[in-house]
């Protein structure tokens, strides 16, 4: 162990608590000699590897895993940060959100004991689809709540976009309405991306299968629950300009010189429904795009070790780009993954 003088650390010490959640408190401790324990290696750091599979606990057994979203914080100790829901043989009833947090971007590990699902099962239907952002000292987890008639006895029909926030990661508030699109009367959309824009204003890209566009709606997350309120109209689209791709899931995400899209998206050469691959794509001010012509990650790719490319999630630092991919693997199983790439690999709209 590699010492520093004089420095502070965090660590969790479990307070006793009934109920199944018992909470956490983050007291600082100054050791012994004032010492920091020195930091491993990240993903930016380490050298160019090809991609790997990693190994997650779930809460449910399976250790299948489906929709990666990453943050890169300011916590020295535990600097990364991942959403993402179980997935077990793609049975969607498990796809409750669940948090982890990593000191390398590579072993991941439960916050704290019970803390996962953050959203437990809902009573009818499912949730899906989480993304979040960590500002102004909180996490805001974002999710999809599909509330759909065939599975409700009271013939409803609507989904949520659904927001909670922590200060720490493991005490949660109450989970509140930011959308909800009535069914009956608005489209169907997968995938939030959640994005601050430069003005300070937030919107959420979302992506509508039937046709195959990825419009975005201004939101507040601070504004009470909207249960009761008209989903706001698009106010734009993100033009991907790649014939014959047929978006499925995206991620939105900030970097050094505007934002950058991860597009899962079945191409035009797919030979089966599932056939998905992930494009990229960049921006300088959210409203203007371009794309790479050719998928960055293609599913069947050995080195990827899955047949399908799902839902991905990425950050950039030091000239380099690591995707953090899910996927199905050749034995059925769904796994997440990482992959580097040089910054370079994103293409900016001249």
């Amino acid at each position: 162990m590699n010492l520093t003088p004089f420095c502070l650390v965090h660590r969790p010490i479990r307070a006793a608590a009934s109920g199944a959640r018992a909470a956490a408190t983050w007291i600082p401790v100054l050791l012994g000699l004032s010492a920091c324990e020195s930091m491993p290696p990240t993903v930016f750091d380490r050298p160019e590897r090809p991609a790997e599979l990693l190994v997650l606990r779930t809460y449910e057994g399976s250790g299948q895993v489906v929709h990666p979203d990453v943050l890169h914080t300011e916590d020295p100790r535990w600097p990364f940060w991942l959403a993402i829901t179980p997935y077990p043989d793609a049975y969607e009833k498990w796809e409750n959100p669940c948090v982890y947090r990593s000191r390398d971007g590579i072993a991941w590990e439960e916050p704290a004991p019970l803390v996962n699902p953050v959203a437990p099962r809902p009573r009818f239907d499912h949730h899906c689809d989480p993304d979040w952002l960590r500002e102004d000292h909180l996490f805001r987890l974002f999710w999809l709540d599909t509330q759909r008639r065939e599975y409700r006895p009271d013939n409803r029909n609507f989904e949520d976009l659904k927001v909670v926030e922590s200060p720490d990661g493991v005490t949660w508030g109450e989970p509140r309405t930011v959308i909800r699109w009535e069914l009956d009367r608005d489209p169907f959309y997968v995938s939030p991306a959640v994005v601050r824009a430069g003005d300070g204003s937030h919107r959420v890209y979302v992506v509508q299968p039937r046709s195959a566009t990825i419009p975005w709606m201004p939101i507040d997350p601070d504004a009470p629950d909207a249960s009761d309120r008209p989903a706001p109209p698009p106010g734009g689209l993100l033009e991907y300009g790649l014939e014959g791709v047929r978006p499925w899931h995206v991620d939105v995400f900030s970097a050094p010189g505007g934002w950058v899209a991860l597009l899962c998206a079945r191409p035009p050469d797919a030979t089966g429904p599932d056939d998905t691959d992930l494009w990229i794509g960049g921006s300088r001010d959210l409203d203007h795009w371009q794309f790479s012509a050719e998928p960055v990650l293609v599913g069947g790719d050995p080195d990827l070790g899955v047949e399908i490319v799902y839902r991905s999630s990425g950050l950039i630092e030091n000239d380099r780009l690591v995707i953090w991919y899910s996927g199905r693997t050749a034995a059925g199983e769904w796994r997440l993954g990482v992959a580097t790439q040089p910054a370079s690999t994103v293409p900016f709209p001249d």
